[in-house]
């Protein structure tokens, strides 16, 4: 029956139904394919940022480790031995060892061999040599190659023109008088840590036994002492340099030798001072030191000098100086083995020179502390001009004293004004 069927007009087959799950197959295996060409480029990416994360990761460590150098260099350039304490064994050392130690060589040159090898003139050597405080020593060997050091940089200076022969005389001396007085006190210092130590004993003067002992110490002092005065130096300077540049902003109106001048002195001190055991008069002294340069730095004065029983102050501010004399008293009242103080305060021009203060104001300041009472303070009639219109201070006439350089020295007593 089929046979006179036109092939044409044969049915068609049924279409086949394809499963759902076998179409999502098939829509899935070219994602799959894409997914899998991208992989190898996702990875080659997470590859490179773990590189650089890695190489990040080693710089970081690498400054961390370099900082940790550096501090650790820090911390072992200032790290010392152990202070020394009671020992059957005396260090060993003699004079001429310290010495050595002290100058970086043993003094083997002469004045003439210094000036030679520095290319000045004997003359020139000694000057410089009585300049920085110290006596002739003819023909000895008492010099070193540090000398000869200094001396050429000094004279560098002169040659180039920085400073005269005259100015590097001043510059000398200047440093001759203040490093005079470092040394001493620090020798002190040194000297009172080794007898508290027990490491020598207490017989007034150093003998020959106790040198070892201050060679030892002095191997540990001398560096951080020499860095500490650098650095002291250092801060002197810029704070000097910021300080003229303020004034310097103001104008020149405010540049004026006219200063306040605050000079304070103990009360009975010499007395005090054959009394008690030196000792107990060293720590006196350094207890009125401290605590009066305290108060002065405190205020933003300048603290020309202390001598002993003795503070110089000054400022261009009367009221600063004058805030200053009211908290020396406070300060120094809580301590009852430290006697009265008597300041005189005096307003002028003053001449400053090396570090120092001269001039008639000064001398009239010193007048008016001797004049003054224990525990008070007296101000000349200049002080008392610039400050009796503040409420902070009170004011009470004394009677006129003679004062030598002044005549009848006319003087008021001042005072924190009472508060009730």
């Amino acid at each position: 029956m089929t046979e006179g069927l036109d092939t044409a007009q044969a049915p068609q087959q049924p279409a086949v139904k394809v499963p759902a799950e076998k179409k999502s197959a098939a829509k899935k295996a070219p994602a799959k394919k894409v997914a899998a060409k991208k992989a190898p480029a996702k990875k080659a990416v997470a590859k490179k940022a773990a590189a650089k994360k890695a190489v990040a990761k080693k710089a970081v460590a690498k400054k961390a480790a370099a900082k940790k150098a550096v501090a650790k260099k820090a911390v072992a350039r200032v790290r010392l031995p152990a202070a020394q304490h009671v020992s059957a064994e005396r260090p060993a050392g003699s004079l001429d060892d310290f010495v050595e130690f002290v100058l970086g060589s043993a003094p083997e040159l002469t004045s003439r061999q210094v000036a030679q090898l520095a290319g000045v003139s004997e003359e020139v050597t000694r000057a410089l040599w009585r300049a920085m405080g110290f006596a002739d020593v003819g023909g000895e060997a008492e010099f070193a190659m540090a000398d000869v050091e200094a001396l050429r940089a000094l004279m560098a200076l002169v040659d180039a023109g920085y400073v005269s022969y005259e100015e590097s005389i001043e510059l000398v001396r200047a440093i001759g008088q203040h490093t005079s007085r470092l040394a001493e006190w620090q020798g002190n210092i040194i000297a009172r840590s080794l007898i508290e130590r027990g490491v020598i004993a207490q017989h007034g003067v150093l003998e020959a036994d106790d040198i070892g002992a201050l060679l030892a110490d002095s191997r540990a002092y001398k560096p951080v002492l020499e860095e500490l005065m650098l650095y002291s130096w250092r801060r002197q300077m810029s704070h000097n340099a910021a300080r003229a540049a303020a004034i310097a902003e103001v104008g020149p109106e405010a540049r004026t030798d006219s200063m306040t001048v605050g000079f304070a002195d103990l009360a009975g001190f010499t007395r005090l001072s054959r009394q008690i055991p030196e000792e107990d008069l060293a720590v006196l002294v350094q207890s009125f030191e401290s605590v009066s340069a305290d108060v002065v730095a405190a205020e933003g004065a300048r603290l020309i000098k202390t001598l002993g029983d003795e503070v110089l102050f000054v400022h261009e501010s009367p009221r600063k100086i004058a805030a200053i004399a009211v908290e020396l008293h406070e300060a120094h009242r809580g301590n009852h083995d430290v006697p009265k103080m008597r300041i005189g305060l005096a307003t002028g021009p003053v001449l400053l020179r090396m570090g120092d203060v001269f001039g008639t104001t000064v001398n009239r300041a010193s007048r008016l502390t001797a004049m003054a009472k224990p525990g008070s303070t007296y101000v000349d009639s200049a002080t008392l001009d610039e400050l009796e219109h503040l409420e902070q201070f009170s004011f009470k006439g004394v009677r006129p004293r003679p004062a030598r350089g002044f005549g009848l020295l006319r003087a008021w007593s001042m005072a924190a004004a009472s508060t009730s």
